[in-house]
Protein backbone atom coordinates (compact mmCIF):
# COMPACT_ATOMS: atom_id res chain seq x y z
CA UNK A 1 0.00 0.00 0.00
CA UNK A 2 2.88 2.35 0.84
CA UNK A 3 4.63 1.73 -2.57
CA UNK A 4 1.15 2.64 -4.34
CA UNK A 5 1.21 5.72 -2.81
CA UNK A 6 4.57 6.49 -3.37
CA UNK A 7 4.50 6.29 -6.83
CA UNK A 8 1.31 8.01 -7.17
CA UNK A 9 2.74 10.56 -5.82
CA UNK A 10 5.65 10.71 -8.04
CA UNK A 11 2.89 10.57 -10.95
CA UNK A 12 1.14 13.46 -9.56
CA UNK A 13 3.96 15.85 -9.01
CA UNK A 14 4.51 18.02 -12.35
CA UNK A 15 8.22 17.84 -13.15
CA UNK A 16 10.75 20.46 -13.87
CA UNK A 17 10.10 23.19 -16.98
CA UNK A 18 12.89 23.48 -18.99
CA UNK A 19 14.53 27.53 -18.82
CA UNK A 20 16.47 28.89 -21.62
CA UNK A 21 19.51 29.01 -19.37
CA UNK A 22 18.61 25.57 -19.11
CA UNK A 23 18.62 25.17 -22.97
CA UNK A 24 22.11 27.03 -23.77
CA UNK A 25 23.96 24.99 -21.28
CA UNK A 26 23.00 21.50 -22.52
CA UNK A 27 23.40 23.40 -26.41
CA UNK A 28 27.20 24.00 -25.12
CA UNK A 29 27.35 20.70 -23.72
CA UNK A 30 26.48 19.14 -27.02
CA UNK A 31 28.53 21.41 -29.47
CA UNK A 32 31.86 20.37 -27.09
CA UNK A 33 30.99 16.65 -27.54
CA UNK A 34 29.99 16.41 -31.15
CA UNK A 35 33.76 18.28 -31.43
CA UNK A 36 34.74 15.62 -29.61
CA UNK A 37 33.42 12.97 -31.84
CA UNK A 38 35.85 10.42 -33.80
CA UNK A 39 34.92 10.71 -37.83
CA UNK A 40 32.82 7.14 -37.59
CA UNK A 41 30.52 8.64 -35.06
CA UNK A 42 30.26 11.48 -36.47
CA UNK A 43 28.68 10.76 -40.28
CA UNK A 44 26.30 8.09 -37.93
CA UNK A 45 25.06 11.31 -36.29
CA UNK A 46 24.91 12.81 -39.31
CA UNK A 47 22.78 10.21 -40.94
CA UNK A 48 20.72 10.56 -37.87
CA UNK A 49 19.74 13.73 -38.03
CA UNK A 50 18.77 13.28 -41.34
CA UNK A 51 21.86 15.63 -43.48
CA UNK A 52 22.50 15.55 -47.47
CA UNK A 53 25.30 12.53 -48.04
CA UNK A 54 27.33 15.29 -50.23
CA UNK A 55 27.00 17.07 -47.29
CA UNK A 56 29.64 14.64 -45.06
CA UNK A 57 30.85 11.42 -47.64
CA UNK A 58 34.36 11.68 -48.22
CA UNK A 59 34.36 14.96 -46.30
CA UNK A 60 37.05 15.78 -43.29
CA UNK A 61 36.45 15.54 -39.84
CA UNK A 62 36.04 19.57 -39.29
CA UNK A 63 33.84 20.00 -42.57
CA UNK A 64 31.51 16.94 -41.07
CA UNK A 65 31.23 18.47 -37.53
CA UNK A 66 30.30 21.82 -38.62
CA UNK A 67 27.15 20.88 -40.67
CA UNK A 68 25.99 18.83 -37.76
CA UNK A 69 26.15 21.68 -35.75
CA UNK A 70 24.66 23.40 -37.98
CA UNK A 71 21.90 21.04 -38.25
CA UNK A 72 21.59 20.88 -34.88
CA UNK A 73 20.90 24.10 -34.31
CA UNK A 74 18.72 24.66 -37.02
CA UNK A 75 16.49 21.53 -35.68
CA UNK A 76 16.32 23.21 -32.15
CA UNK A 77 15.35 27.22 -33.32
CA UNK A 78 12.56 25.17 -35.18
CA UNK A 79 11.25 23.91 -31.72
CA UNK A 80 8.78 26.68 -30.44
CA UNK A 81 9.33 25.30 -26.38
CA UNK A 82 12.21 25.25 -24.29
CA UNK A 83 10.94 21.87 -23.30
CA UNK A 84 11.14 20.81 -27.25
CA UNK A 85 14.24 22.43 -27.40
CA UNK A 86 15.91 20.69 -23.82
CA UNK A 87 14.36 17.68 -25.19
CA UNK A 88 15.84 17.49 -28.54
CA UNK A 89 19.32 18.07 -27.25
CA UNK A 90 18.83 15.71 -24.74
CA UNK A 91 17.89 13.06 -27.40
CA UNK A 92 20.90 13.82 -29.32
CA UNK A 93 22.92 13.41 -26.48
CA UNK A 94 21.45 10.31 -26.07
CA UNK A 95 22.18 9.06 -29.43
CA UNK A 96 26.08 10.15 -29.16
CA UNK A 97 26.34 8.47 -25.64
CA UNK A 98 24.27 5.26 -26.86
CA UNK A 99 21.79 5.37 -24.49
CA UNK A 100 18.92 3.93 -24.81
CA UNK A 101 15.46 5.61 -26.11
CA UNK A 102 13.30 7.60 -24.10
CA UNK A 103 10.14 5.95 -23.48
CA UNK A 104 7.68 7.38 -25.97
CA UNK A 105 9.61 5.10 -28.40
CA UNK A 106 9.37 1.84 -26.34
CA UNK A 107 6.74 -1.00 -27.33
CA UNK A 108 3.56 -0.47 -26.42
CA UNK A 109 3.52 -3.50 -24.55
CA UNK A 110 5.14 -2.19 -21.79
CA UNK A 111 1.89 -0.85 -19.84
CA UNK A 112 2.02 -0.41 -15.89
CA UNK A 113 -1.05 -0.47 -13.92
CA UNK A 114 -1.46 0.93 -10.63
CA UNK A 115 -4.12 0.56 -8.68
CA UNK A 116 -5.76 3.42 -6.56
CA UNK A 117 -7.33 1.79 -3.14
CA UNK A 118 -9.96 4.40 -1.27
CA UNK A 119 -11.46 3.75 1.78
CA UNK A 120 -14.96 3.72 0.16
CA UNK A 121 -14.02 1.22 -1.97
CA UNK A 122 -13.59 2.80 -5.21
CA UNK A 123 -12.83 0.61 -8.25
CA UNK A 124 -9.12 0.16 -9.55
CA UNK A 125 -8.01 2.71 -12.27
CA UNK A 126 -4.88 1.97 -14.74
CA UNK A 127 -2.74 4.49 -16.11
CA UNK A 128 -1.00 4.02 -19.01
CA UNK A 129 2.41 5.23 -19.30
CA UNK A 130 2.92 5.34 -22.75
CA UNK A 131 0.66 7.41 -22.99
CA UNK A 132 1.24 9.57 -20.43
CA UNK A 133 5.08 10.25 -21.57
CA UNK A 134 4.68 10.18 -25.28
CA UNK A 135 5.68 12.86 -27.41
CA UNK A 136 3.71 14.32 -30.38
CA UNK A 137 4.49 12.84 -33.78
CA UNK A 138 6.13 15.64 -35.80
CA UNK A 139 7.39 15.91 -39.32
CA UNK A 140 10.63 17.76 -39.27
CA UNK A 141 10.47 19.90 -42.26
CA UNK A 142 7.60 21.98 -43.97
CA UNK A 143 5.78 21.04 -47.23
CA UNK A 144 5.78 23.83 -49.54
CA UNK A 145 5.21 24.50 -53.14
CA UNK A 146 6.38 21.17 -56.02
CA UNK A 147 9.88 21.73 -56.94
CA UNK A 148 10.62 24.13 -54.32
CA UNK A 149 14.45 22.99 -53.11
CA UNK A 150 14.35 24.51 -49.92
CA UNK A 151 11.70 22.22 -48.47
CA UNK A 152 10.68 18.93 -47.61
CA UNK A 153 11.02 16.40 -50.46
CA UNK A 154 8.71 13.45 -51.09
CA UNK A 155 11.03 10.67 -50.20
CA UNK A 156 12.47 12.68 -47.01
CA UNK A 157 8.22 12.98 -45.91
CA UNK A 158 7.73 9.35 -47.26
CA UNK A 159 10.22 7.98 -44.69
CA UNK A 160 8.98 10.15 -41.99
CA UNK A 161 5.89 8.14 -41.88
CA UNK A 162 7.15 4.87 -42.39
CA UNK A 163 9.49 5.96 -39.42
CA UNK A 164 6.51 6.85 -37.44
CA UNK A 165 4.62 3.91 -38.31
CA UNK A 166 7.34 1.59 -37.15
CA UNK A 167 7.66 3.76 -33.56
CA UNK A 168 3.81 2.41 -33.45
CA UNK A 169 1.65 5.89 -34.11
CA UNK A 170 -1.54 5.82 -34.72
CA UNK A 171 -2.62 6.58 -38.38
CA UNK A 172 -4.73 9.44 -37.67
CA UNK A 173 -1.71 11.30 -35.63
CA UNK A 174 0.36 10.77 -39.11
CA UNK A 175 -1.92 11.92 -41.24
CA UNK A 176 -2.68 15.19 -38.98
CA UNK A 177 0.69 15.83 -38.63
CA UNK A 178 1.46 15.74 -42.49
CA UNK A 179 -1.21 18.33 -42.39
CA UNK A 180 0.62 20.27 -39.66
CA UNK A 181 3.60 20.31 -42.16
CA UNK A 182 2.24 21.85 -44.95
CA UNK A 183 2.92 25.80 -45.20
CA UNK A 184 0.16 27.88 -44.73
CA UNK A 185 -1.24 29.44 -47.58
CA UNK A 186 -0.72 26.21 -49.94
CA UNK A 187 -4.22 24.73 -51.22
CA UNK A 188 -2.99 21.46 -50.71
CA UNK A 189 -3.45 22.15 -46.79
CA UNK A 190 -6.53 23.80 -47.67
CA UNK A 191 -7.58 20.61 -49.27
CA UNK A 192 -6.33 17.97 -46.69
CA UNK A 193 -8.20 19.81 -43.82
CA UNK A 194 -11.72 19.34 -45.45
CA UNK A 195 -11.30 15.88 -46.60
CA UNK A 196 -13.59 13.49 -44.59
CA UNK A 197 -12.01 10.12 -44.22
CA UNK A 198 -9.05 10.53 -44.81
CA UNK A 199 -6.63 7.43 -44.96
CA UNK A 200 -3.09 6.80 -44.63
CA UNK A 201 -3.22 5.04 -48.60
CA UNK A 202 -5.28 7.85 -49.85
CA UNK A 203 -2.93 10.33 -48.35
CA UNK A 204 0.02 9.11 -49.77
CA UNK A 205 -1.53 8.28 -53.16
CA UNK A 206 -2.59 12.39 -52.94
CA UNK A 207 1.21 13.68 -51.98
CA UNK A 208 2.82 11.34 -54.57
CA UNK A 209 0.67 13.51 -57.46
CA UNK A 210 1.17 16.58 -55.82
CA UNK A 211 4.92 16.24 -55.75
CA UNK A 212 4.64 14.65 -59.47
CA UNK A 213 6.61 11.63 -58.69
CA UNK A 214 7.28 9.66 -61.46
CA UNK A 215 6.94 5.92 -62.03
CA UNK A 216 9.09 3.12 -60.69
CA UNK A 217 9.24 2.08 -64.19
CA UNK A 218 9.77 5.94 -65.49
CA UNK A 219 12.35 6.56 -63.32
CA UNK A 220 14.24 2.59 -64.02
CA UNK A 221 14.15 4.31 -67.79
CA UNK A 222 15.61 7.59 -66.21
CA UNK A 223 18.51 5.34 -64.25
CA UNK A 224 18.83 3.41 -67.92
CA UNK A 225 19.69 6.56 -69.86
CA UNK A 226 21.21 8.80 -67.33
CA UNK A 227 24.60 10.76 -68.67
CA UNK A 228 26.50 13.39 -66.99
CA UNK A 229 26.01 16.86 -68.35
CA UNK A 230 28.74 19.07 -70.19
CA UNK A 231 28.81 21.22 -66.93
CA UNK A 232 28.77 19.07 -64.17
CA UNK A 233 31.33 17.29 -62.42
CA UNK A 234 31.81 13.90 -61.95
CA UNK A 235 31.12 13.79 -58.12
CA UNK A 236 27.73 15.79 -58.72
CA UNK A 237 26.56 13.02 -61.42
CA UNK A 238 27.55 10.18 -58.97
CA UNK A 239 24.98 12.21 -56.60
CA UNK A 240 22.44 12.19 -58.72
CA UNK A 241 22.67 8.36 -60.04
CA UNK A 242 22.52 7.38 -56.18
CA UNK A 243 19.04 9.43 -55.64
CA UNK A 244 17.68 8.09 -58.68
CA UNK A 245 18.57 4.58 -57.66
CA UNK A 246 17.17 5.08 -53.79
CA UNK A 247 13.72 7.04 -55.17
CA UNK A 248 13.45 3.66 -57.55
CA UNK A 249 13.84 0.92 -54.83
CA UNK A 250 11.62 3.14 -52.67
CA UNK A 251 8.81 3.58 -54.96
CA UNK A 252 9.19 -0.44 -55.35
CA UNK A 253 8.46 -0.65 -51.84
CA UNK A 254 5.09 1.32 -52.01
CA UNK A 255 1.88 -1.29 -51.56
CA UNK A 256 0.09 0.23 -54.77
CA UNK A 257 3.06 0.15 -57.28
CA UNK A 258 2.12 -2.45 -60.24
CA UNK A 259 5.65 -3.14 -61.20
CA UNK A 260 8.62 -3.78 -58.74
CA UNK A 261 11.95 -4.10 -59.31
CA UNK A 262 14.54 -6.10 -57.49
CA UNK A 263 17.61 -4.59 -55.43
CA UNK A 264 20.66 -6.51 -57.69
CA UNK A 265 18.85 -5.67 -60.47
CA UNK A 266 18.71 -1.84 -59.64
CA UNK A 267 22.10 -2.25 -58.06
CA UNK A 268 23.65 -3.56 -61.64
CA UNK A 269 21.63 -0.76 -63.78
CA UNK A 270 23.01 2.10 -61.13
CA UNK A 271 26.59 0.79 -61.71
CA UNK A 272 26.45 -0.04 -65.26
CA UNK A 273 24.89 3.80 -66.04
CA UNK A 274 27.75 5.56 -63.95
CA UNK A 275 30.52 3.26 -66.27
CA UNK A 276 28.95 4.41 -69.27
CA UNK A 277 27.61 8.04 -67.97
CA UNK A 278 30.75 9.21 -67.42
CA UNK A 279 32.11 12.04 -70.07
CA UNK A 280 36.39 11.51 -68.80
CA UNK A 281 37.84 8.63 -70.04
CA UNK A 282 40.83 8.60 -67.48
CA UNK A 283 37.75 8.75 -64.51
CA UNK A 284 36.39 5.80 -65.59
CA UNK A 285 39.79 3.98 -66.42
CA UNK A 286 40.33 4.52 -62.27
CA UNK A 287 37.42 3.22 -60.85
CA UNK A 288 36.51 0.46 -63.45
CA UNK A 289 37.90 -1.90 -60.86
CA UNK A 290 35.57 -0.65 -58.31
CA UNK A 291 32.50 -0.90 -60.59
CA UNK A 292 33.09 -4.56 -61.95
CA UNK A 293 32.44 -5.29 -58.06
CA UNK A 294 28.58 -5.97 -58.03
CA UNK A 295 28.11 -5.40 -54.29
CA UNK A 296 30.72 -2.30 -53.73
CA UNK A 297 29.73 0.21 -51.28
CA UNK A 298 28.61 3.72 -51.91
CA UNK A 299 31.14 5.24 -49.69
CA UNK A 300 33.54 3.23 -51.17
CA UNK A 301 32.42 4.15 -54.49
CA UNK A 302 32.10 8.25 -53.87
CA UNK A 303 35.72 8.02 -52.21
CA UNK A 304 37.44 6.57 -54.86
CA UNK A 305 36.02 8.46 -57.52
CA UNK A 306 36.62 12.03 -55.28
CA UNK A 307 40.08 10.86 -55.80
CA UNK A 308 39.90 10.00 -59.23
CA UNK A 309 38.54 13.28 -60.15
CA UNK A 310 40.96 15.30 -57.98
CA UNK A 311 44.21 13.49 -59.36
CA UNK A 312 42.74 14.28 -62.59
CA UNK A 313 41.86 17.94 -62.01
CA UNK A 314 45.29 18.38 -61.12
CA UNK A 315 47.18 16.58 -64.00
CA UNK A 316 45.43 18.99 -66.61
CA UNK A 317 45.77 21.81 -64.31
CA UNK A 318 49.38 21.00 -64.95
CA UNK A 319 49.43 20.76 -68.07
CA UNK A 320 47.64 23.85 -68.80
CA UNK A 321 44.33 22.03 -69.95
CA UNK A 322 42.57 23.40 -67.24
CA UNK A 323 42.87 26.97 -65.99
CA UNK A 324 43.35 26.83 -62.34
CA UNK A 325 40.04 29.38 -60.77
CA UNK A 326 41.90 31.74 -58.44
CA UNK A 327 39.54 33.08 -55.82
CA UNK A 328 38.39 36.66 -56.14
CA UNK A 329 38.00 39.29 -53.66
CA UNK A 330 34.27 40.81 -53.39
CA UNK A 331 34.93 44.72 -52.57
CA UNK A 332 31.59 46.33 -51.62
CA UNK A 333 31.17 49.54 -53.26
CA UNK A 334 30.28 52.59 -50.73
CA UNK A 335 29.03 55.67 -51.88
CA UNK A 336 30.06 58.76 -51.04
CA UNK A 337 28.05 61.85 -51.34
CA UNK A 338 30.18 64.54 -52.59
CA UNK A 339 29.23 67.72 -51.69
CA UNK A 340 27.40 69.91 -54.63
CA UNK A 341 28.66 73.40 -55.62
CA UNK A 342 26.64 76.08 -56.81
CA UNK A 343 27.65 77.18 -59.63
CA UNK A 344 28.04 81.04 -60.25
CA UNK A 345 26.00 82.38 -63.53
CA UNK A 346 28.97 83.75 -66.18
CA UNK A 347 27.72 86.75 -67.93
CA UNK A 348 30.51 86.36 -70.72
CA UNK A 349 28.82 83.09 -71.38
CA UNK A 350 25.57 84.61 -71.30
CA UNK A 351 26.35 87.20 -73.71
CA UNK A 352 27.38 84.85 -76.20
CA UNK A 353 24.63 82.66 -76.23
CA UNK A 354 22.20 85.75 -76.47
CA UNK A 355 23.79 86.89 -79.97
CA UNK A 356 24.08 83.12 -81.27
CA UNK A 357 20.23 83.34 -80.73
CA UNK A 358 20.13 86.33 -82.50
CA UNK A 359 22.23 85.13 -85.47
CA UNK A 360 20.19 82.03 -85.69
CA UNK A 361 16.86 84.40 -85.96
CA UNK A 362 18.50 86.73 -88.42
CA UNK A 363 19.54 83.90 -90.69
CA UNK A 364 15.84 82.27 -90.40
CA UNK A 365 14.27 86.02 -91.25
CA UNK A 366 16.61 86.41 -94.62
CA UNK A 367 15.71 82.99 -95.45
CA UNK A 368 12.00 83.66 -95.11
CA UNK A 369 12.08 86.53 -96.93
CA UNK A 370 14.09 85.09 -99.96
CA UNK A 371 11.67 82.59 -100.64
CA UNK A 372 9.05 84.98 -100.29
CA UNK A 373 10.54 86.63 -103.23
CA UNK A 374 10.90 83.42 -105.74
CA UNK A 375 7.23 82.71 -104.94
CA UNK A 376 6.23 86.23 -106.07
CA UNK A 377 8.60 86.69 -109.24
CA UNK A 378 7.01 83.47 -111.85
CA UNK A 379 9.34 84.70 -114.59
CA UNK A 380 13.04 84.45 -112.78
CA UNK A 381 12.85 80.60 -112.95
CA UNK A 382 11.60 80.64 -116.25
CA UNK A 383 14.07 82.98 -117.01
CA UNK A 384 17.59 81.28 -118.79
CA UNK A 385 20.60 82.59 -119.95
CA UNK A 386 20.80 82.68 -123.77
CA UNK A 387 23.75 80.23 -124.87
CA UNK A 388 24.14 77.28 -127.62
CA UNK A 389 24.16 74.20 -126.58
CA UNK A 390 27.80 73.65 -126.55
CA UNK A 391 28.50 76.13 -123.98
CA UNK A 392 25.92 75.28 -121.86
CA UNK A 393 27.94 71.78 -121.59
CA UNK A 394 31.06 73.25 -121.21
CA UNK A 395 29.73 75.59 -118.85
CA UNK A 396 30.26 79.16 -120.52
CA UNK A 397 26.95 81.02 -120.93
CA UNK A 398 28.58 84.08 -120.52
CA UNK A 399 31.14 83.77 -123.19
CA UNK A 400 29.02 82.00 -125.87
CA UNK A 401 28.88 84.26 -129.23
CA UNK A 402 27.31 81.65 -131.09
CA UNK A 403 23.83 80.91 -132.84
CA UNK A 404 21.96 79.34 -130.27
CA UNK A 405 20.18 76.47 -132.92
CA UNK A 406 22.77 75.59 -134.88
CA UNK A 407 25.71 76.54 -133.33
CA UNK A 408 27.59 78.70 -135.91
CA UNK A 409 30.09 81.66 -134.92
CA UNK A 410 28.74 83.66 -138.67
CA UNK A 411 25.09 84.35 -137.34
CA UNK A 412 22.69 85.08 -134.33
CA UNK A 413 19.83 82.93 -133.66
CA UNK A 414 17.16 85.61 -135.29
CA UNK A 415 18.68 84.94 -138.93
CA UNK A 416 19.16 81.84 -138.39
CA UNK A 417 17.36 79.99 -141.54
CA UNK A 418 17.71 76.10 -139.76
CA UNK A 419 15.06 77.76 -137.17
CA UNK A 420 13.17 79.10 -139.66
CA UNK A 421 12.39 76.31 -141.74
CA UNK A 422 12.02 74.41 -138.38
CA UNK A 423 9.57 76.82 -137.00
CA UNK A 424 7.59 76.48 -140.17
CA UNK A 425 7.50 72.85 -140.51
CA UNK A 426 6.30 72.63 -137.28
CA UNK A 427 3.55 75.15 -137.02
CA UNK A 428 3.45 76.08 -140.32
CA UNK A 429 2.46 79.83 -139.73
CA UNK A 430 6.23 81.55 -139.86
CA UNK A 431 9.00 81.35 -137.49
CA UNK A 432 8.77 82.78 -133.78
CA UNK A 433 11.95 84.00 -132.20
CA UNK A 434 12.06 83.27 -128.34
CA UNK A 435 11.25 86.19 -126.02
CA UNK A 436 15.32 86.80 -125.34
CA UNK A 437 16.36 87.13 -129.34
CA UNK A 438 13.78 89.86 -129.75
CA UNK A 439 15.46 91.82 -127.51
Amino acid sequence: MLVILIVCLILATPSKMATSSDVEEQQLLLESKICCLPSEKLEELAEHLELPLAKYAGKSKLITSRWVREKVLEETEREETAKGKWNFLKGIQNFIEDKPPPLDEESKSSEVSISKQASQGKKNKFIDVDNVFRREFKIKGTVGLPGDENKLSFISLARQIESGLERGYHETEIIEAVIRSVGPGIALRSYLEATPDLTLAKLRQILRSYYRENSATEMFQQLATLTQFQNEDPQAFLMRALELRQKILFVSKESDTTVKYEKQLVQNLFIHSVETGLRDDAIRVKIRPYLQKPNVLDEQLISELNKAATTETERKVKFGQLKQRVPKAVCSQVEVSEPKLEKKPNKLVEQVASMQAEIFSLREAISSMATKSAHLDPKAKSKRKPACTECQKSNQVTQCNHCFYCGSDEHFARGCKKASLKLKSQSGKGARLQPGDRE
